[in-house]
């Protein structure tokens, strides 16, 4: 992984919202709450409240050898999976689970129409050297890693990671 800046909370919340905006949970708490930031922080409140104002920001450039660092969050709907590493994440979810995940499916099918700001994903940890968990896009990054199985080809590109201090407990790693 390349650091190609530094970050903040503030642009990552906004990444954030771009991500949440179509969905309907996310809409009923733009309605409640009209500023997107005021929004993303209420909707997804128990991932970024822990981190809020602790983690060091950066955006970064992901390089093929980094899939083997990403791992999939901790929390239900993931934390079933033997290993949450994103290689076997997806390993587990498309071989094992069956049917795959509607999700998993349509982001595997149109992944070569994905332009690269869907490709983004966001990441917390406690080294930049990683591992990193993911926060937001998981499913893109689970598709992305059985893509990058079956293809040989890295789809994603750029994302964000915020650092959290080493004695910082976050629930999700």
């Amino acid at each position: 992984m390349k650091i190609l800046r530094e970050s903040n909370i503030h642009e990552v919340l906004d990444k954030w919202t771009d991500f949440e905006k179509e969905t309907d949970d996310f809409k009923k708490w733009y309605q409640k709450y009209p500023d997107k930031i005021d929004a993303i922080k209420k909707y997804r409140q128990t991932l970024i409240s822990p981190v809020y104002n602790k983690a060091k920001w950066h955006y970064v450039k992901f390089e093929e050898n980094d899939l083997h660092k990403m791992k999939a969050i901790n929390c239900e709907g993931w934390n079933h999976i033997p290993s949450l590493y994103i290689k076997d994440v997806a390993k587990y979810r498309f071989e094992k689970e069956k049917p795959v995940y509607y999700k998993l499916e349509e982001i595997y099918n149109d992944i070569q129409k994905l332009p690269e700001e869907k490709k983004e994903l966001i990441c917390i940890c406690k080294d930049i050297a990683g591992p990193w968990t993911i926060i937001e896009g998981n499913h893109r990054a689970t598709a992305f890693a059985r893509y990058y199985d079956i293809e040989k080809k890295v789809v994603f590109t750029n994302g964000y990671v915020g650092i959290i201090p080493t004695d910082l407990e976050y629930p999700f790693m």
